[in-house]
């Protein structure tokens, strides 16, 4: 099982690897990359409609709550600082 701790930890060390202006992707997660400590560092940049794609992935919260959300649509960010 994949944990929110985990993927925190992964975006992060990716987060240290980009420059200011990097783009990082992130489609068809469990997870928001807007809910981990590397977010901070980003702004989105596009946006696809996922629940189109696959309706039925369910969303977690950082405590591993199933989200009663239809889909993060957020899927490229740019790095904007060196947070």
């Amino acid at each position: 099982m994949i944990t929110f701790e985990s993927v925190n930890r992964i975006v992060s060390d990716l987060s240290r690897c980009l420059k200011s202006g990097g783009l990082l992707v992130i489609q068809h997660s469990n997870f928001r990359f807007c809910d981990t400590a590397a977010a901070v560092a980003f702004r989105p940049v596009m946006s696809v409609d996922n629940g189109h794609f696959n309706p039925y992935v369910p969303l977690f919260s950082p405590d591993e709550r199933w989200l009663n959300v239809s889909s993060y649509d957020d899927v490229v960010f740019e790095k904007t600082s060196g947070g």
